[in-house]
């Protein structure tokens, strides 16, 4: 399938040196293996702990079908931990170790952690609770919260246990996700909504419902949300208006043809400026994005760029374009950010829970790939443009903004695979019909999928690096299928 694998932008790409010292780097989740431990219970370390250090993550230890988790804001890690306290990481690949002590009260009150060279202390941070608090464990300046919830009427996905739907082939898919050589491997969330309703919803691995996983590039997607709801309020014009309008403290860098470039431009990842993210990996700073990321303006490292194709005539996949159409919501609304746009703008009433959005070096949001949210949420994403940007009987975005968005407005590096404004668009043929799918991707097999002529949507998780996501496949072989041979 080509690159669109890599239609992400891992989160730990440099826009802080020292965040490569987070405990459990976006690296150690590049192997969220089930456990293999027995099933011997050891209690008196769960629960949550308060990093000793501000660059280590805070944590959360728990148990689930008698295995043993360690979770933070970089995922789950399957852990061992013996008569004595001690822990380490059951992947060998995951350069993890620590103990517990002081024991009060049956409950271990703290411990230190090795990972890799870096080491930190941790202290019991709720003396009474075993259970996570996610606040705490995203409770860092980088992150800023996506909803707020004081300020949006929450509701919980239905359950519809009645859907008619082929069940053997869902559990064959469930099966696969489950298996360590399948191309499903490391599969962390699978949720399926049908005419609104939840209808599948399977965790993998230790994962839990309230945990927010990262979505990658389906940040961008959410990009695309926001530029249609900041256009609804008209805060910009359309997807017709220039950048250097939308930018006038940038103007230098948007001479000659570059003050032609319009947002549909940067939308459509076609505005053909010098810029090759994929060539070499994410984590190497040489990479164009991982520069961005490091940058104190990366408005300008971005817009400085010079123009290598003619606008609109060809797809190139850059992150940049993200952060700048990112700074613009954001400055056009009068925000710090496009996370404080998102929480304080008509998008809110999505009323996301446990959802963040971190920042890079030069304090812009991470628009292009630093989402973390529930499965349950990125369902919520699929299920609203479903319904057009209609959320709860109120229009948030514009008539006619998910119908351009999911415009095939240029040809990816993948055979029938086009894009439109941050999504990625396919066709699916099952029996002899074609099901239009709008998908948003990011990299290690995270998939928000639409397919709006079966009122179908669907969310999955996952870290597997090795490969390409499997998301035609999902949609062709497994799912559609499954709920079109049910009369």
């Amino acid at each position: 399938m080509g690159h669109s694998h890599k239609s992400g932008v891992r989160m730990m790409v440099t826009f802080k040196r020292d965040r490569f010292l987070k405990v459990l780097s976006i690296a150690t989740c590049a192997a969220l293996l089930s456990s293999n431990s027995s099933a011997e219970l050891f209690t008196a370390h769960h629960g949550m702990y308060e990093a000793g250090k501000a660059e280590a993550q805070n944590m959360f230890f728990y148990e689930q079908n008698g295995k043993q988790y360690l979770y933070s804001a970089w995922g789950v890690v399957p852990i061992e931990v013996n008569d004595k306290g001690e822990f380490r990481a059951i992947d060998p690949n995951i350069p993890l170790t620590g103990s517990f002590y002081h024991k009060k009260d049956q409950q271990y009150q703290a411990g230190r952690f090795q990972y890799s060279q870096f080491t930190s202390s941790f202290g019991r941070a709720d003396k009474s609770s075993i259970e996570p608090d996610v606040a705490l464990l995203f409770d860092d300046y980088w992150w800023n919260s996506l909803s707020d919830v004081n300020n949006c009427d929450y509701k919980e996905w239905q359950v519809d246990t009645h859907s008619r739907y082929n069940r053997e082939v869902i559990d064959s898919l469930i099966a696969a996700s489950k298996k360590t050589n399948s191309k499903y491997a490391n599969t962390d969330s699978l949720l399926i909504a049908k005419d609104g309703k939840l209808v599948v919803e399977e965790y993998f691995g230790g994962w839990r419902p309230e945990f927010p996983h990262t979505i990658q590039s389906i940040s961008k997607s959410l990009t695309s949300l926001a530029t249609g709801a900041a256009i609804k309020q008209q805060l910009i014009g359309g997807y017709q208006a220039k950048i250097a309008d939308l930018m006038p403290s940038y103007s230098q860098f948007l001479q000659d043809e570059k003050s032609q470039l319009t947002l549909h431009h940067f939308l459509s990842m076609g505005a053909g400026l010098n810029w090759d993210e994929w060539s070499i990996p994410y984590e190497n700073p040489n990479n164009v994005r991982a520069i961005e990321m490091a940058s104190h303006d990366p408005v300008k490292f971005i817009l400085d760029r010079d123009v290598a194709v003619q606008p609109g005539t060809k797809f190139q996949y850059n992150g940049g374009l993200v952060t700048v159409v990112g700074e613009i919501i954001a400055r056009q609304s009068g925000k710090k950010n496009l996370a404080d746009y998102w929480q304080s703008s008509p998008i809110n009433a999505l009323c996301f829970q446990n959802a963040y959005m971190s920042m890079q070096t030069g304090g812009v949001s991470n628009a292009a790939g630093g989402v973390y949210m529930r499965p349950r949420d990125m369902l919520k994403v699929g299920q609203f443009v479903a319904q057009d940007g209609v959320w709860q009987q109120e229009r948030i975005l514009p008539e006619g903004w998910i119908e351009r968005s999911t415009e095939k407005f240029l040809h990816t590096n993948d055979t029938d695979v086009s894009y439109g404004y941050y999504w990625w668009l396919s066709d699916a043929k099952v029996n002899g019909k074609t099901y239009s799918v709008t998908y948003g991707l990011g990299i290690g097999g995270q998939v928000v999928a639409v397919v709006d002529e079966l009122n179908l949507v669907v969310a999955r998780t996952a870290w597997q690096m090795a490969g390409p996501t499997p998301y035609q496949e999902m949609m062709q072989d497994y799912i559609i299928p499954a709920f079109t041979s049910v009369k």
